[in-house]
């Protein structure tokens, strides 16, 4: 198919050829014609009927074909991913979805889709002709994509780029929990952040960052349980092959209800390593919590967290794979020198998220959550060592409003279960919004 401002110029003629099947493609100019769309209109009626009697890749290929030809691109790669466990079609399969991908504007997806075929990562062989292809177009993406920003540096050629993020939700809490981890009471809130954040592109700064952000969640009718936070931070990437290590720290300032509630430092170190489809990350967080009125003092002291993920893409889904490990070193309420109650835990959790691209447009998120608490100290008021095990499953759906940003819609429900009756509950909470960068 010719097309002067994609490169995808040809290739379904070339790909058609390298497999014999009965559909021919016309050669066709920028646009299809009146003519061509009811013929590949009255194709496709014939296929999809075809189908039902003897389903087989050939026809599901084809039938993925003209999809393309239709423009019809979300259908086109349901048809293309169902021939990626077919062994004579999973590279054509791979070829056509890393084609998909470029006209979709992820110029990232297609780069990952050809690596996949030129990298021989298959189980299945795959024709030479088809590895030839792949490399070509990779060249091709990134030259391109050289280009651009090559363009882009000498007529913007600026110091530092900012970018801005914001979200706003609606939503309610049928079981609130305050800071001792009590269950309070149901209601409604509004959730809501915004960041504004500079990263400098030149030295001596280069690769440097800054972000201020705030984030509150006020609630309708127990404004004494609204939660609000300032943050500033700044950062320092580093940059080496597949690697990319991280430094940063931020400082957060908070209030509870009418109160002001803890100043937060935090130190964070963290490394990244990704390969194709594959992505390696480890973080280390350092806080020191600091009581902003005596009410919270026994809050203050220092927490801990090292938290270690995995990540698998696919075509268009993605799997996280989780483990965090946390320590806390709080005051603890005493009384005469003795731990009346503890807040200090030992935690550790494991998360499995699911993420999939279900059209052009539509996003979902699938999360399950495991932590398990272990207070560190004795606890006199409840004559007892504080044990809990938190359940947690999330849904989220995105709907893409325009360029970046979403309307989403989200679920979770929590089980927490506790040796100590007051600290076991359920909770349910929902939230509706928008969010966007710029």
């Amino acid at each position: 198919m010719r097309n002067k401002n994609t490169i995808l110029s040809g290739i379904f003629l070339c790909l058609l050829s390298v497999i014999d099947l009965t559909f021919v493609a016309a050669a066709s100019a920028n646009t299809v014609s009146i003519t061509e769309q009811l013929g590949y209109k009255k194709q496709l009626a014939h296929y999809l009927k075809t189908q039902q009697k003897n389903n087989t890749p050939r026809i599901t290929y084809n039938i993925g074909v003209l999809y393309y030809k239709l423009k019809q691109y979300s259908e086109s790669r349901t048809y293309f991913t169902k021939l990626l466990k077919v062994e004579n079609y999973h590279a054509l399969a791979q070829y056509n979805l890393g084609l998909l991908a470029y006209k979709s504007g992820d110029k990232k997806q297609a780069i990952s889709w050809f690596e996949r075929i030129s990298e021989h990562q298959t189980k299945y062989k795959t024709p030479e002709k088809l590895l030839q292809l792949a490399t070509v177009q990779i060249k091709k993406l990134r030259t391109k994509k050289a280009t651009k920003k090559t363009i882009k540096k000498k007529t913007k050629d600026k110091l530092f780029k900012i970018n801005s993020y914001v979200f706003a939700y609606y939503g309610h809490d049928d079981n609130l929990i305050d800071p001792n981890g009590n269950v309070i009471t149901g209601d409604n809130f509004l959730n809501t952040y915004a960041s504004v954040a500079m990263k400098f592109k030149k030295p001596p700064l280069k690769d440097f960052s800054w972000r201020f952000g705030f984030y509150s969640k006020d609630h309708v009718n127990l404004g004494g349980y609204d939660y609000r936070v300032i943050s500033s931070e700044i950062g320092k990437k580093f940059y080496r092959d597949n690697w990319r290590h991280g430094l940063g720290f931020r400082l957060d300032s908070s209030t509870y209800g009418v109160t002001d509630y803890q100043s937060t430092a935090r130190i964070e170190l963290n490394t990244r390593y990704k390969k194709s489809s594959n992505q390696l990350a480890a973080r280390y967080r350092y806080y020191d919590i600091q009581s902003e009125d005596p009410l919270y003092d026994a809050y203050e002291g220092s927490r801990q967290l090292v938290s270690l993920r995995y990540e698998k893409k696919f075509s268009a889904q993605k799997i996280r794979l989780t483990l965090d490990f946390e320590t806390n070193d709080r005051a603890d309420l005493r009384t005469a020198g003795i731990v009346t109650t503890s807040y200090s835990a030992a935690r550790d959790t494991v998360a499995l998220s699911w993420f999939s691209k279900l059209s052009d447009r539509w996003k979902m998120r699938l999360s399950l959550k495991s932590r398990d608490s272990l207070y560190n100290d004795f606890s006199t008021a409840d004559n007892a060592r504080r044990k809990e095990e938190l359940k947690t499953t999330s849904l989220q759906f995105k709907y893409n409003l325009k360029k970046r940003w979403w309307f989403v819609a989200d679920y979770s429900y929590s089980d927490n279960q506790s040796n100590i009756d007051r600290y076991s509950y359920s909770r349910n909470v929902s939230r509706v919004g928008i969010s966007g960068s710029f």
